[in-house]
């Protein structure tokens, strides 16, 4: 979607990146974005899986100047990422992997910092969501599911390990 101006609140653009995930972009106006994060209920982190993670590292650090650093992780290598500016690990706010299933769509997923993964998949499934992956601990992470909503819309729920 083209960028059109939302009633003075600030400007908006949706976009596609070349691996086919559909993102949006914020120009502030009277709202300059998110005033809460990483409490209970709100948004804590984003994730991006895509079939190249390093091609796509790269298109979003040319558009937005983002860093990342890389970390090994099961059969993988996991790029957290940074904005372009302050303590790299103050500024993480996601990360970059590899699809993990074969079709799996190139995609952002938001995880929502939750008290109670359990409870909050409960409630998600008794008003028409559905588990997409149930309920684990995570070493060093903390305890994730990931759900759809009624819509088909994949989010994931976070409790983080109090180390973090």
């Amino acid at each position: 979607m083209e960028p059109v101006d939302v009633m003075g609140e600030g400007r908006l653009a949706q976009c596609t990146d070349p691996q086919g995930a559909e993102f949006a972009m914020w120009q502030p106006g009277k709202t300059a974005g998110f005033g809460l994060a990483s409490a209970d209920n709100t948004l804590v982190w984003v994730e991006l899986h895509v079939p190249d993670p390093a091609a796509a590292l790269g298109f979003y650090s040319a558009l937005f100047g983002w860093r990342h650093a890389e970390m090994q992780a099961p059969g993988m290598t996991y790029r957290v990422l940074s904005t372009a500016d302050g303590d790299q690990q103050d500024t993480s706010f996601g990360g970059i992997a590899p699809q993990q299933g074969q079709g799996e769509p190139s995609r952002w997923t938001p995880y929502f910092n939750v008290p109670d993964v359990d409870a909050t998949v409960a409630a998600a499934t008794a008003n028409g969501g559905s588990v997409v992956m149930p309920a684990s601990d995570v070493p060093e992470v903390g305890r994730i599911a990931w759900l759809a909503d009624p819509a088909g819309a994949v989010f994931a729920l976070l409790k983080p390990n109090p180390q973090m």
